[in-house]
């Protein structure tokens, strides 16, 4: 099922994000391009998170929109496994990122504790290939509504996103588990 929800997702990026990528691929930009423009983006967006609403949504959003145009554009070049490592690695960097600052907002630890665990998964994931689930884009979106100026269940929400991300990469860990002893 999370197999089919990608290859959805996958189409209906191409299919909206079809013309910019042609336009960018005849003035010469390439994936890598955008992935380094989708980092620099989500870098702002996290260090923008808690302290300027306006600013934190923009560079989420055009981090969210870079990302997708660099996979776009990746699939109508020759895909690379250096960009395909490159995009996987920056995407998850800001989840841990979100979560780690999360942590550092709430005053609270167990979100290391989640940022090391996904780390963790990801490390796997990147390294032998592991299955695993990303935390991204549902982080973002759940940041983007706690963090609403006036949102009086900020802490409330946080707290669930974060455990919500803990119960991700623990269920990741699991199935790499899995993964490994049904291959042995």
């Amino acid at each position: 099922m999370f197999e089919k929800i990608v290859k959805n997702s996958r189409h209906t990026r191409s299919k909206y994000l079809e013309p910019i990528s042609s336009f960018l691929l005849k003035i010469g930009v390439t994936p890598n391009m955008l992935t380094t423009l989708s980092l620099i983006s989500g870098l702002l967006c996290v260090y923008y998170l808690f302290t300027n609403y306006t600013f934190f949504i923009i560079f989420g959003i055009s981090h969210l929109i870079l990302d997708g145009l660099d996979g776009v554009l990746a699939r109508k070049t020759k895909e690379t496994i250096q960009g395909k490592y490159f995009d996987l690695i920056t995407d998850n960097f800001i989840a841990v990122l979100l979560l780690i600052k999360s942590g550092f907002y709430l005053n609270d630890f167990y979100p290391y504790i989640i940022a090391v665990l996904y780390a963790i998964a990801i490390f796997f994931h990147v390294t032998r290939d592991y299955p695993t689930w990303h935390l991204r884009t549902s982080s973002l979106a759940v940041l983007a509504v706690a963090t609403f100026p006036g949102f009086p269940y900020e802490t409330m929400l946080l707290t669930i996103g974060y455990l919500t991300a803990g119960v991700v990469a623990v269920y990741s860990l699991a199935r790499q588990l899995q993964f490994v002893l049904k291959k042995n």
